[in-house]
């Protein structure tokens, strides 16, 4: 009795490097998609800082230039309300800073404190400036950056979007480079073994 015909696998072709490959495919895309998640996350939270915080009637400096603008925010019971103050800012000339309200409504909660963005500071100059605040309705202010609401969703929605699709995309190129590979692998041990051994009759 004659053994069973064999063709061996590294004579088929394509060769086994490709399922390395696909395998390889996956598990970059995959980390491609976990690190920009973690990017996305990182700087949504580089966009808030609440910053350097002081009393009503207390004068306190910090280091503000025209760009990025900086804020002022107050303490808050709740996030949709907004303390009514007065809030005054020297440059290191002596010049006053321009304070606007803030584009849209932005609270947040930091150190277990509701904190809400009551004005744009609207820097002239880059350098130490003077900040003094005061207000019957809340004690405790803030100075830190502006709330750059788009780049904080963006960077949310864009580090799920990388967590999502990338691990999807680089998993289903590997499974169809792993298919095609396994097929014509397939196909090419038919074909030897068509050749090497021919069907007697």
């Amino acid at each position: 009795m004659y053994p069973p015909p064999r063709v061996h696998s590294s004579e088929l072709r394509p060769g086994r490097g490709w399922y390395f490959c696909a395998a390889l495919i996956a598990v970059v895309l995959t980390a491609a998609g976990v690190g920009g998640f973690a990017f996305g996350v990182f700087s949504a939270v580089k966009s808030i800082d609440v910053g350097k915080r002081f009393n009503t009637g207390e004068t306190v400096t910090a280091q503000l230039k025209p760009s990025p603008r900086g804020a002022i925010y107050a303490r808050v019971v709740a996030s949709g309300y907004a303390p009514q103050a007065d809030c005054t800012i020297s440059g290191p000339s002596g010049r006053q800073a321009t304070l606007s309200p803030p584009d849209g409504s932005f609270s947040m909660t930091s150190a277990g404190a509701t904190w809400r963005e009551i004005f744009v500071i609207e820097a002239t100059e880059s350098g130490t400036h003077h900040i003094v605040c005061r207000s019957n309705e809340t004690s405790t202010f803030s100075v830190g950056k502006d709330a750059d609401v788009g780049r904080l969703f963006g960077g949310i929605f864009g580090g799920i979007a990388s967590l999502l699709i990338l691990p999807f995309t680089g998993i289903v190129i590997g499974v169809i480079i792993a298919v095609v590979v396994g097929v014509k692998r397939g196909n090419h041990r038919r074909r030897l073994l068509a050749e090497r051994f021919p069907p007697r009759y």
